[in-house]
């Protein structure tokens, strides 16, 4: 089972997805006014949002679309699900969380993880840095409700994160030495483990070009998903921050901005 899932893991944080790459020394030290972009993430998801379980959904290892059904492998065996009907219990599973972790304000992870990278840079380093305090909307997402496979948000994070010149224009912001993109491309709280992985595009505002790139995860053990969510979400919002606070600090590292 523990193989079948972290087989499901790997899949997930290396499909498609570029490599890292880390400044020289020379244009790290000739940055020094930095402006941060949280991108546009995808809902919480996974089978721990929930205490309505799927049947096998927390060993999915792949799966394969057959129109309105999927079938999915499950310890060497085949299943067909009802994929729309699972897209829609999953849809509400998510928008229940994320109805409980606003009731205080709303609380958006991808700006929560941006004010952590300019709070880091800040302490490590001699420069100027400020967030942008809207969200930069994701392009290519047609549905925004979590589903079974999240492959509606997943195929666009992964676009926007290979994509070199930058997705977005910055000219606008040249004033800056850098323009530095946030972004959460896994965020799912499944049987037993929360799975984070922050990504970081550090871009030339003027030209779009991506300078250096990182990304970091964990997959945290969790003990009892109910009582984070007690008072409010509170103690889930605290593991939140410091699982992303130790992979903003890889992140800042790989990046080449130490």
């Amino acid at each position: 089972m523990r193989y079948l899932y972290a087989l499901s893991i790997s899949a997930l944080l290396t499909g498609c997805v570029a490599g890292g790459s880390t400044l020289n020394q020379s244009t790290a030290a000739s940055i020094t006014d930095i402006r941060i972009v949280a991108i546009e993430g995808p809902p919480l998801s996974g089978a721990g949002v929930s205490r309505i379980r799927l049947s096998g959904s927390e060993l999915v290892v792949s799966g394969t679309t057959l129109g309105s059904n999927s079938l999915l492998f499950v310890g060497g065996v085949m299943m067909l699900i009802d994929l729309p009907n699972a897209n829609r219990q999953s849809a509400a599973a998510s928008k229940s969380i994320e109805s409980l972790l606003d009731q205080k304000g709303i609380w958006e992870p991808t700006l929560i993880v941006a004010e952590e990278v300019r709070h880091q840079l800040i302490a490590k380093n001699n420069i100027s840095v400020s967030v942008e305090p809207h969200l930069q909307r994701l392009p290519g997402v047609e549905e925004r409700n979590a589903t079974f496979f999240m492959e509606n948000w997943m195929a666009p994070l992964r676009s926007w994160y290979n994509e070199s010149p930058s997705t977005f224009d910055y000219t606008d912001e040249s004033r800056f030495d850098a323009v530095l993109e946030v972004g959460l491309l896994n965020y799912e709280l499944s049987t037993g483990s929360f799975l984070v992985q922050v990504v970081t595009k550090l871009i030339d505002p003027s030209t779009g070009v991506v300078l250096a790139n990182a990304r970091n995860f964990s997959n945290t053990k969790v003990e009892d998903v109910d009582k984070l969510f007690e008072s409010g979400a509170d103690g889930y919002k605290r593991v939140f921050q410091t699982i992303s606070a130790e992979l903003v600090e890889d992140c800042i590292a790989d990046l080449g901005l130490r």
